[in-house]
Formats: structure tokens, sequence, C-alpha cells
């Protein structure tokens, strides 16, 4: 005979029971994997900021490190200014030795350095001309027609030249003959195109005229 007291599954305490326990266990489950979840965010945040901190500081020191380097290349580049002006300095006193050694070894000027020689001597102690106007009619092909460094060679060669008496010489005759003004003296004794003395040269001829 057929038990008509025995209740439905779902009328159970004890399976309604067995539910809620497997239902908190889902519960917890779930909140432990989002705590996980966003802990391992958090840390992958914090070493991503970790990593962008040292990648400015590796950008900082570069650009220290640059800077020093352009300091560096600034000073080696001053350096050499210095040295490349020393070296001019250097040429300048080599040429001023060569010119000292010249004038000892007049015996082994060429036949045009002689003849230029003697040029530049009647030119300064008969013509009373300047040391500038020497070397253009030396060079000049309507004059000796010299190479400039033959001019050069008779120019830094001669003796006992006093160029102030040269345009003192060159201004008397000046004012005997054209009767100029000193101001057109002055002018014409240092004009490029006239007499081509020093302005303390044709100054003291001016000064000391009769």
């Amino acid at each position: 005979m057929q038990n008509n007291n025995v209740k439905p599954w779902y009328k159970l305490w004890w399976v309604w029971v067995i539910i809620s326990a497997f239902f908190f266990l889902f519960l917890i489950c779930i909140i432990g994997s989002s705590a996980s979840s966003d802990t391992s965010n958090d840390i992958a945040d914090t070493t991503q900021l970790s990593k962008d901190d040292d990648s400015d500081s590796d950008i900082s020191k570069d650009d220290d490190d640059s800077d020093s380097n352009n300091t560096d290349t600034s000073d080696y580049n001053s350096n050499d200014d210095s040295t490349d002006t020393n070296d001019d300095s250097s040429s300048i006193t080599d040429d001023s030795s060569s010119d000292a050694n010249s004038d000892d070894s007049d015996s082994d000027a060429t036949t045009n350095q002689q003849s230029a020689l003697q040029q530049a001597g009647y030119y300064a102690n008969d013509a009373n001309m300047s040391k500038a106007k020497i070397y253009d009619q030396l060079t000049s092909s309507y004059g000796g027609n010299f190479s400039s460094s033959d001019a050069n060679y008779a120019i830094n060669h001669l003796d006992d030249v006093d160029w102030n008496q040269n345009a003192l010489a060159t201004a008397q005759k000046y004012v005997d003959d054209y009767h100029m003004s000193k101001s057109e003296l002055y002018n014409q004794l240092t004009s490029s195109y006239g007499e081509q003395f020093t302005a303390l040269q044709a100054q003291y001829a001016i000064n000391n005229l009769d």
C-alpha cells in the first residue's frame, strides 16, 4: 500500500540547507575572484607607475648627460679657438724671425732682389717717396714690374731711411710749388692716390714746415 505521508523534496528543510550552503560558497568564490582581480590591477598599475618613473629618471639622466657632453664640446671648441689664436701668433713671430734672418743674408739675394733694392734706394733717398708708394712703384707694370716678394725684400733691406724726413721733404715741395693749405697738404700726403705716407708721418711733416 502506498505511503501518502512522504513529503515532496522541496518541502524538506535539509534540502534547503544544502542549497543555501552551496549558494553561500558560490558568493564567496565570486567575491574572492573580484578582490583578486582588483589586487592584480592595483599591482599592475603600481608596476607601470614605477616603470614610468624609471623612464622619466632615465630621460632626465640622458638630458643631463647630453648637457654635460655639450658643455665638454663647448670647452673643447673654446680650447681649439685658443689654439688657433696661438698658432696665428706663432706664424707672425715666425715671419718676423724670417725677415730678421734675411737681413743677415744679403749675399743670398737673387738678381731681381738686388735690382729691386737699388731702385727702392733711389726712390727712398732721392725721390723722398713713402714706403707704400715705393712698393707700388716697384710692382707696377708701368714701373719696376717686380714681383711682390722682390719688392718686399727691397723695402725690408733699405738702410737708414727716415720716413718722417721723406714726408717733410715732399710736403715742403708741395708748399713751395703749389702753395697748398695744411689741410689740402695733409690729404695729399696720406691719400692712396697721392704720397701714401702714414698719418703720423704726414702730421710730422706739417708740424715741421719752414
